[in-house]
């Protein structure tokens, strides 16, 4: 008999020489609603201290404080055919103290800028993604937002190689597509 639920679960704990010690845990939570369906749930945090170049590199500022974010996300994925998957997430991430940059020209200095510590973000978005795998060839399509879009064909079975990609960013939107051919060579022995 199959089991119908999984639970996984970790910790870490860190010890920064200027920041201390942080303890930071995940867990997450799989129930199979059928042969087909998979539903989960995971939970977690997060800790980062601000490295060198935050802190004293270009628009550096030693007075950063670490990030530390508190994660959720629920998820669907089914299996549509032998060889297809979509997969359906939501997430959200709070994030206190979150290191940004922080533009301030000058009229001598166009490019000045600080790093600085925001109080509190919040981060919400959804993501949906198609995969195709058999022993011929791989395909992966995902969307997550707000903001990005991801293509990837990893490969195709007629074996030519396409070799076209594209790449657009825009304020909202951004599109990679990729294309490479998986190739068999049987050595004599």
């Amino acid at each position: 008999m199959r089991r119908r639920q999984r639970i996984v679960g970790g910790g870490l704990r860190t010890h920064h020489q200027t920041f201390g010690n942080h303890a930071t845990w995940n867990a997450e939570y799989g129930y199979a609603a059928g042969s087909a369906t998979l539903l989960t749930a995971g939970f977690g945090t997060a800790f980062r201290a601000p490295d060198s170049t935050d802190r004293y590199g270009f628009a550096g500022n030693p007075a950063l404080k670490p990030e530390s974010a508190r994660n959720v996300e629920l998820g669907l994925r089914q299996r549509l055919a032998r060889h297809q998957t979509v997969t359906l997430s939501a997430f959200e991430n709070r994030i206190d103290d979150l290191i940004q940059y922080v533009a301030m020209p000058t009229v001598d200095n166009p490019y000045n800028g600080v790093n600085e510590n925001v109080d509190r973000a919040r981060i919400r978005g959804a993501e949906a993604a198609w995969d195709y795998a058999d022993p011929d060839w791989q395909a992966h399509l995902a969307a997550s937002g707000p903001g990005t879009v991801l293509l990837e064909c990893l490969a195709q079975r007629e074996g030519f190689y396409a070799g076209r990609g594209f790449s657009r960013a825009a304020e909202v939107v951004d599109v990679h597509a990729e294309t490479s051919y998986l190739m068999r060579l049987d050595l004599p022995r």
